[in-house]
Parts: C-alpha cells; sequence; structure tokens
C-alpha cells in the first residue's frame, strides 16, 4: 500500500516497475560497454578521458548498477506480496460469498419455518371453529 504503480492503457497490465526503466538499463549497459571496449583498445585517450576520470565514472556506474538492482529486489518483493494480498482478498471474497449463502439459507429457513407455523395456526383455528359449529349443532 502507498507505493505508486503504473498501468499500461492499452493492455491494462500494472506494475510498479517504471516503463522506462528497461529502456535506461539498456542505455545504461551500452555505455558501460563501450567504455569497456574504448578501455581495451587505448582509445579513451582520444576523447580526453584520464584514467583517473574513467576510474571514477566506473565507479559510479557500479553505484548506478547497484542501485537498480536494489530496486529491481525491492519492486520483486513488492510484486511478491501485492500477490500474496490479492490471494488473501480472493480467499476474503470467497469466505464472504460462502457466508452470505449461509446468511441467506438461514433467512429462507426461517421463512419457511414462519410459513408453516402460520399454516398450523390457521389449520388449528379452523379446527376449533369446526369443533365449535360441532358442538353447536
Amino acid at each position: 500500500g502507498g507505493h505508486a504503480f503504473y498501468v499500461e492503457t492499452a493492455s491494462g497490465v500494472s506494475s510498479y516497475e517504471h516503463p522506462n526503466d528497461v529502456k535506461y538499463k539498456g542505455i545504461y549497459v551500452e555505455v558501460k560497454n563501450y567504455l569497456d571496449r574504448m578501455q581495451a583498445g587505448g582509445q579513451l585517450e582520444v576523447y580526453g578521458m584520464t584514467a583517473d576520470s574513467l576510474e571514477a565514472e566506473r565507479l559510479r556506474l557500479r553505484e548506478v548498477d547497484a542501485l537498480i538492482e536494489k530496486q529491481e529486489e525491492d519492486l520483486r518483493r513488492k510484486e511478491e506480496a501485492m500477490q500474496q494480498e490479492h490471494l488473501l482478498a480472493a480467499i476474503s471474497q470467497e469466505e464472504t460469498a460462502g457466508q452470505r449463502e449461509a446468511e441467506w439459507e438461514k433467512r429462507r429457513d426461517d421463512v419457511l419455518k414462519a410459513e408453516v407455523n402460520r399454516l398450523r395456526h390457521n389449520e388449528g383455528l379452523k379446527l376449533q371453529e369446526a369443533r365449535e359449529q360441532f358442538v353447536v349443532e
């Protein structure tokens, strides 16, 4: 509860993961691979990157990668919790439906019992009237 989630309106699919997360992680991996290739080929100095600036960028990229992995793990946990909540809600709905059905059956039984009692009472009254008429005649 209380966490932002995103809904793709065309499909109705919802997710805690921002739709652009995959895109930006892909860009990050591309840039990281590019820098790794450039360093391996000794071409980075051509683009004005010193060994120190390259190492600083590597550390920054590792931190970004670690942050992305942590966010992914958090999202996985949230998704599992959300699935658990949905399961509990479905179970609760089934229990509620069962309770409603039991209450309906009890009400139906009460109405039937009341009707039987009313009919018995009416029959008793008719029997009493018949006895009184029989005695009078």
